[in-house]
């Protein structure tokens, strides 16, 4: 087997075009790293909605994450800085390519005082950020 394949099935499986990583096991214990790869172009930084003061809430979310298990996450109340799951189906936008059928639930996290949230989907310990929602206009509430 050549470096290359050994490389490539160790970093994960490959979907159409990019690898998902896929290092080692999920595990609870393991903290919190974001990735913004996969954000939507019209769900973004750039949403006319995500004023100043939600972008630096934002980012003080997403540092207080980052120094936080999963299992710390999914323990707390969604309300308290904790983390929630939603079907995937009941989102209003089409997700892309890179969220699989083995996907069958988003996470949210919310921000900016219960206004805004980042969706995405989990993959080992990294959250996928798909969506940053400003308006609470991608799924009913």
């Amino acid at each position: 087997m050549s470096n290359n394949k050994k490389l490539r099935k160790k970093l994960g499986r490959v979907t159409s075009e990019h690898t998902l990583p896929d290092l080692y096991e999920t595990s609870d214990s393991d903290y919190f790293i974001f990735s913004f790869r996969y954000l939507h172009k019209d769900y973004g930084l750039e949403h006319k909605n995500l004023t100043k003061d939600y972008k630096l809430q934002l980012l003080s979310r997403l540092v207080r994450t980052t120094n936080m298990t999963w299992l710390q996450l999914e323990l707390k109340n969604k309300k308290d800085g904790g983390i929630e799951r939603i079907p995937k189906e009941c989102l209003k936008k089409s997700l892309p390519y890179v969220v699989t059928d083995d996907i069958d639930k988003l996470y949210v996290l919310r921000f900016a005082s219960q206004q805004c949230r980042l969706i995405g989907f989990r993959r080992g310990n990294i959250f996928f950020v798909l969506f940053i929602d400003p308006d609470l206009s991608l799924y009913n509430h």
